[in-house]
């Protein structure tokens, strides 16, 4: 497989996963304004696009006309990036799985889902079971990334020497 290839197939599965992703950023800021939704949606794909064009840049260019820091930032970046998208995408599937089994049982028994009360769900829910998921989906995603990144920029300097006679039996 040559590299072109494998880039195209790579900005493939990229694409599919980040439309997938973008459900739950839809979902978790429905209730926002317009501008804010606005916003959002532009930095998510904004960092979608510049997570492409590394991976474009690291396997189409010369990696050591990048340098070692900026290769090493970019590699970093790429694997966080979907390590995070991975996990916020667990959530999006238990939540699609939860609206699947919901719509099948609406479609052989034909009721409405019912509160503990045995009432149908308020018209005034302040979050919706989706919505909770998604906003959970986003901040577990979110603790990977954080970690990582608090391990690089602390950790980078982090240590201590300490000098030891080694005797040698």
């Amino acid at each position: 497989m040559n590299r072109i290839t494998l880039v195209v197939l790579l900005l493939i599965i990229m694409g599919a996963l980040d439309l997938y992703g973008f459900q739950a950023v839809k979902t978790a800021f429905s209730s926002s304004t317009a501008s804010t939704r606005q916003v959002i949606h532009i930095i998510y794909w904004a960092l979608s696009g510049l997570i492409g064009l590394g991976i474009v840049v690291g396997l189409l260019g010369n990696p050591d006309s990048l340098g070692k820091g900026l290769r090493t930032v970019l590699l970093v970046s790429i694997f966080t990036y979907f390590f995070s998208k991975i996990v916020l995408l667990l959530f999006v599937l238990i939540d699609d799985i939860i609206r699947l089994v919901r719509w099948g049982w609406q479609e052989v028994f034909g009721t409405k889902e019912r509160t503990a009360t045995g009432t149908s769900a308020p018209a005034e829910n302040p979050i919706t079971r989706s919505q909770f998921l998604m906003r959970l989906g986003l901040v577990a995603a979110s603790i990977p990334a954080v970690g990582i990144s608090f391990g690089i920029i602390s950790g980078a300097h982090d240590y201590r020497v300490r000098r030891r006679t080694v005797y040698q039996i």
